[in-house]
C-alpha cells in the first residue's frame, strides 16, 4: 500500500521550532532594511501584523501598492523577505532532541494510521486497507516546508529507509519511507515563496507582467527550478492510495494541490485523511465537531466541479481527525 504525506509547519511547530510567520516578522522587523522600498513595508507590517497571518497572500495583495513600472521594486523586497525568512529559519532549525522512543511512535504514525482516529473512522480506513493486509506499505513525505526537521528526525538520507513492520497472519511485512520532497524547496536550494496563480495578485498590471509571475506564482516559480519536483509529486498523488494531510491550514496559496488530490478523489478509489486543530471544541457539544469537519471537507471540495450525485461519494472519501495526537513528541 502507498501512503503519501503532505506536511505543513504545524509539523515544526509541534516540535517547539518558533516557525511561525509571526515568530519571523519579529525577527524581521529588527533587521537593518538594505533600502527604503523594504523600510516601508517593514512600517505596514509593524502596524498590521495581525493582518498579516498569511504571508504569501498578504504578499499578492500588497502589490497594489506599487506603480505598474515598479515590478523591480516589488521584486527587491520579496527577494530580501526571502532571503531574511530563511537566515531566521536556519537559525532557529537546530537539532531537535527527541528520545528514540518519540522517534519509535512516530514512525508508527505513519504507517498504522488509525492510531489517532475515531472508532467510527477507524472501520472506514481498516475496510479501506483489507485488500493491502498482505502488503508491504511504503510512505512518501511532501514537506511544505523549507526546514529538513522530518529528515533530521527519521536520520533520512535520500534513499529507501526502513522504519518498522507490521504482520498479518502470522506473516511480517515492512514499512518504508521512500521520498520525501520538499515541493517548496528548502532553505539553501529553490526556496518559493508566493501565490497559487495570478488571481491572488492585486495589482492588476502585475497580473500580465512576466517577471511578477516567474517570481511570485508558485506553479511557474516550480517549473522553472527545472527539478520536475512539480511533476514527481503529482505523480505521487495519482499513485497513492491514502493520502493524508497534516499541519497545513489548506490555505488559497496552494490551491493547486488541493485540486490535484480533489480530482483523485473524483476519478479514482483513494482515501483522504485531514489532520487539523481546532480550538474551544467541548466534547459535550458533538455537533461542533461534526461543522467543522464537514468545512474542512467542503475546502477540499470547493477546488474542483463536482455534480451533486458525485459530491456524496467524494465525501465518504475524507476524513477528518481533529485535534490527534499525530507526531506527538509526549511521552
Amino acid at each position: 500500500m502507498k501512503i503519501l504525506f503532505l506536511i505543513g509547519n504545524g509539523f515544526d511547530l509541534n516540535l517547539g521550532l518558533k516557525t511561525s510567520y509571526k515568530d519571523f516578522y519579529k525577527f524581521y522587523i529588527e533587521v537593518e532594511s538594505p533600502n527604503s522600498v523594504v523600510e516601508t513595508f517593514k512600517k505596514e507590517l509593524s502596524e498590521n501584523i495581525d493582518n498579516w497571518a498569511d504571508l504569501e497572500m498578504c504578499l499578492g495583495q500588497y502589490t497594489d501598492r506599487f506603480k505598474d513600472d515598479e515590478d523591480d521594486k516589488f521584486v527587491l523586497l520579496l527577494d530580501d523577505i526571502q532571503d531574511k525568512l530563511a537566515e531566521y529559519l536556519e537559525s532557529v532549525n537546530t537539532d531537535v532532541v527527541i528520545s528514540n522512543e518519540i522517534i519509535e511512535s512516530m514512525g508508527k504514525d505513519l504507517f498504522f494510521l488509525d492510531r489517532h482516529l475515531s472508532e467510527k473512522n477507524k472501520k472506514i480506513l481498516n475496510s479501506f486497507k483489507a485488500r493491502f493486509n498482505s502488503t508491504n506499505y511504503s510512505a512518501n513525505i511532501i514537506s511544505f516546508n523549507y526546514t529538513n526537521s522530518f529528515e533530521k528526525i527519521f536520520s533520512y538520507k535520500n534513499t529507501s529507509l526502513p522504519i518498522n513492520k507490521r504482520s498479518y497472519q502470522g506473516y511480517a511485512y515492512q514499512n518504508t519511507i521512500n521520498r520525501v520532497i520538499h515541493i517548496h524547496g528548502t532553505t539553501e536550494d529553490n526556496m518559493i515563496l508566493g501565490v497559487n496563480d495570478v488571481s491572488q495578485i492585486e495589482n492588476v498590471s502585475f497580473k500580465t507582467n512576466k517577471k511578477i509571475i516567474r517570481s511570485l506564482v508558485k506553479p511557474e516559480l516550480n517549473k522553472n527550478t527545472e527539478t520536475l519536483r512539480d511533476f514527481d509529486v503529482e505523480e505521487l498523488i495519482k499513485q497513492s492510495d491514502i493520502i493524508c494531510i497534516y499541519g497545513m491550514s489548506l490555505g488559497q496559496t496552494d490551491n493547486f494541490w488541493w485540486h490535484a488530490i480533489a480530482e483523485q478523489l473524483k476519478l479514482s478509489k483513494k482515501l483522504l485523511i485531514i489532520y487539523t486543530r481546532a480550538s474551544d471544541i467541548v466534547k459535550r457539544r458533538a455537533y461542533k465537531s461534526i461543522d467543522i469537519q464537514e468545512k474542512v471537507k467542503d475546502r477540499i471540495l470547493s477546488t474542483i466541479e463536482v455534480k451533486d450525485d458525485e459530491k456524496e461519494e467524494i465525501l465518504n472519501k475524507i476524513i477528518v481527525s481533529l485535534n490527534s495526537k499525530m507526531f506527538s513528541t509526549d511521552n
